[in-house]
């Protein structure tokens, strides 16, 4: 059992990334009594911490996360660390509690969901900018200038890192969702998303001949009805190409959510960098992964624009046409 002295003695000892481990093992296992474990344990832990990050290159969860496989060492961390709101402050709990979470499939995951929700939030973004009500136009457009003129590692950090500064947000019923890294990259991807898309639709909307819908109108056709029947068929083909290309990036954009201790694919790699340093050939494999999603999109979106386009159907009309003797 190793006393608060010996502790504080091994933790200002450290020099090299080596002894980080025993010292972590040497604070979460010390046998204190309740009184001191909030005060004394926690100054220690956090002197620990500021090491880790003075004379360890890498990600403080990287040395954190093969101590939290037994339950004592993880309860005893979370406490640390709740109890202590200046540690609270520099390292998010959030952590530990994803730092033994680690599946590749979450880029998929996250991906397919900020598109769907993109597509929604950037029709309706669409439909806003081209209102004849001038406030949802002014909003839309404000809307978009900001999250296609920020960076969105930016837009990420503001999410994940800005919203718990206001104790209105802690105390309301999205604070749940918001403190985890997951569904606040969602958040940030899905509003990034939705603003280059509306974009998108907007340009595909505008390209269909306002000659077709006078003429549907002419006809007696609802707007409804000109929307699915005119307006979406040719709009979804000159839009087609270059959402793909926004499906691309923003599946490799999710990268990004890695910052936020999110483990998907890159930061898995990162995980595996520190463990094996082997930085070349775990990117490679990371890359490839990236790779080979971005080529099955590519290939799909091609697909769909092969079967949507005229001159697929051009053969099969001409054959069905008889002709003439």
């Amino acid at each position: 059992m190793a006393s608060l002295r010996e502790i504080r003695r091994r933790i200002r000892s450290i020099s090299s990334t080596s002894q980080i481990t025993r010292a972590m093992q040497m604070v979460a296992a010390s046998k204190m009594r309740k009184a001191q474990e909030a005060t004394l344990t926690t100054r220690a832990f956090g002197q620990l911490l500021y090491r880790i990050q003075r004379h360890a290159s890498t990600h403080v969860g990287d040395f954190v996360h093969p101590l939290l496989q037994t339950r004592e060492i993880k309860r005893r961390a979370v406490i640390l660390v709740g109890t202590d709101k200046g540690l609270c402050g520099s390292l998010n709990s959030n952590l530990f509690r994803a730092a033994s979470h680690y599946d590749p499939a979450t880029t998929v995951y996250i991906a397919v969901a900020a598109q769907v929700l993109g597509v929604v939030l950037g029709l309706a973004a669409a439909l806003m900018r081209m209102s004849r009500i001038a406030p949802l136009r002014w909003l839309s457009g404000f809307y978009v200038l900001i999250f296609r003129g920020t960076p969105l590692l930016v837009q990420i950090f503001l999410i994940y890192y800005g919203l718990g500064q206001f104790p209105e947000i802690r105390q309301s019923f999205l604070w749940p969702f918001l403190r985890e890294p997951y569904w606040c990259a969602l958040l940030a991807l899905t509003l990034n998303t939705a603003a280059y898309s509306s974009e998108i639709i907007r340009g595909g909307i505008l390209s269909v001949p306002f000659g077709q819908i006078e003429a549907a109108r002419a006809c007696g056709m609802s707007r409804g009805l000109i929307f699915r029947r005119i307006i979406v068929p040719q709009g979804l083909i000159v839009a087609l190409p270059a959402y793909g290309n926004e499906i691309i990036l923003m599946t490799r954009s999710t990268a990004l959510a890695s910052t936020i201790t999110l483990m998907e694919v890159t930061g898995i790699a990162s995980k595996l960098i520190s463990e094996t340093f082997r930085a070349v050939e775990v990117f490679i494999c990371a890359g490839a992964i990236y790779l080979i999603l971005n080529f099955a999109i590519s290939r799909a979106i091609a697909l769909l624009e092969r079967r949507l386009s005229p001159q697929f159907h051009a053969p099969a009309l001409a054959a069905a046409v008889p002709e003439r003797a």
